[in-house]
């Protein structure tokens, strides 16, 4: 319950955040009802593309355990960290792909297929995706530090509101860091356009 709360929650927020620094950056009247409005409007689409993108990962991990299954039968536990841990980087690459759907969903008005896309094509860039790793790298330090010096019974207690509460206050960070971001590349992206066209 309190993890359906949680997502609510942080997708709501998202869009509200997004509107807003949007409206910032392009100079438009912010407003605290606007951002609430749009969000609500726009929270079952929005919900629908993040669902898509949790899908993508879940069937990718699927697809890791059967061939993790037939390729390391009998010696699974041996190579289960490192398993593991080719696993994460995979799947972290792939989602990198998908930073930029938030910003491009809100701020293109794209549909949930292309703004897939055009966070793919936004995101190709390896200093980007650096970057991108750079700030999910910090945000997994924080929200895992607790358990390496809290004793287990206690963390077992207080990890799921631990995780509510770093989840609610790194979302909003990490959406206004990748909203900038995606201003940058799009500034970049039309200075890039218009010198050929001057060419």
């Amino acid at each position: 319950l309190l993890s359906g709360i949680s997502l609510i929650l942080s997708l709501l927020l998202n869009l509200m955040v997004t509107d807003t620094v949007s409206g910032i950056y392009t100079n438009r009247k912010i407003s605290l009802i606007h951002s609430y409005n749009y969000s609500i409007k726009h929270f079952w689409p929005f919900l629908g593309i993040n669902l898509l993108i949790g899908l993508i990962a879940l069937c990718i991990f699927i697809i890791w355990l059967i061939v993790a299954g037939f390729l390391f039968k009998g010696f699974f536990s041996k190579v289960a960290f490192w398993w593991t841990s080719i696993l994460i980087i995979i799947i972290a690459m792939i989602m990198i792909r998908f930073i930029f759907v938030p910003a491009v969903f809100v701020i293109e008005n794209n549909t949930s297929k292309l703004a897939l896309k055009r966070s793919a094509e936004l995101a190709k860039g390896v200093k980007t995706k650096i970057t991108a790793i750079e700030i999910y790298l910090l945000y997994f330090i924080v929200g895992y530090f607790p358990y390496f010096f809290v004793p287990k019974e206690t963390w077992k207690n207080i990890s799921q509101i631990y995780n509510i509460i770093v989840s609610s206050a790194g979302t909003p960070f990490i959406q206004v860091f990748f909203i900038v971001l995606y201003y940058k590349l799009i500034t970049k992206e039309i200075e890039l356009k218009s010198s050929e066209i001057v060419i």
